[in-house]
């Protein structure tokens, strides 16, 4: 088992350098084209200013706000929120296939026959079925919260504001600091190092685990 987990950690951090990778490249093609917004409204407002149309002129300014929303707003979390998704279902998937591989070498219970679901089921399987020592860390409990978060943002699209869950994904805000939450819990937007983040933690969950199944 532990030269498994060796072997799944090496995958897990290949994958982490991954979803970093495809963030820095997300973050740079959302500078380009915030500045090329900026290129193209210079260019058609020395035409607007040419032709002297004050409805071209006005039309244009509400466009040019338009898109420079959608390009500081938008188009950045819609790129955040997706990478976050993938990467904790990496995450997920690293957990379940530890357990998977234990139940090999055993007959019995199964990772499918307990209840509950995700990164919860993976942790009753590893302490209930396999007999291993989980860490109970810091990391731990950051990864539990992330995956409210998860949840949220794939079912909810980021309102809070009718669910039970909500404390413990403001007290994950407060000590994160890479994402806000509205006032009203209506939204939360993320920055651009969220999910360099959140990897760094998996990584450091994953290097944990490893050492206390030894």
């Amino acid at each position: 088992m532990s030269s498994f987990i060796h072997v799944r950690n090496s995958l897990l951090s290949l994958e982490c350098d991954r979803i970093k990778s495809i963030n820095a490249i997300a973050r740079e093609a959302l500078l380009r084209h915030d500045k090329g917004v900026d290129e193209w409204y210079e260019e058609q407002r020395m035409v607007a200013d040419e032709d002297e149309n004050a409805e071209d002129s006005s039309f244009l300014e509400e466009l040019y706000a338009d898109q420079k929303e959608d390009a500081g707003e938008a188009y950045p979390q819609l790129f955040f929120k997706s990478i976050f998704a993938s990467a904790y279902g990496s995450f997920e998937q690293y957990l379940n296939s530890i357990c998977l591989q234990d139940a090999k070498q055993r007959a019995g219970v199964g990772l499918k026959d307990l209840r509950g679901e995700g990164i919860h089921r993976a942790r009753l399987y590893l302490t209930k079925v396999a007999g291993k020592t989980f860490p109970a860390t810091s990391e731990w409990r950051d990864l539990c919260d992330y995956g409210l978060l998860r949840n949220a943002l794939l079912h909810t699209d980021g309102d809070l504001s009718s669910n039970t869950k909500a404390p413990s994904v403001v007290q994950l805000a407060a000590r994160v600091k890479t994402f806000a939450i509205a006032a009203d819990l209506s939204d939360v937007t993320l920055t651009g190092d969220f999910n360099d983040m959140f990897v760094d933690t998996v990584e450091r969950f994953g290097e944990q685990l490893r050492q206390a199944v030894q």
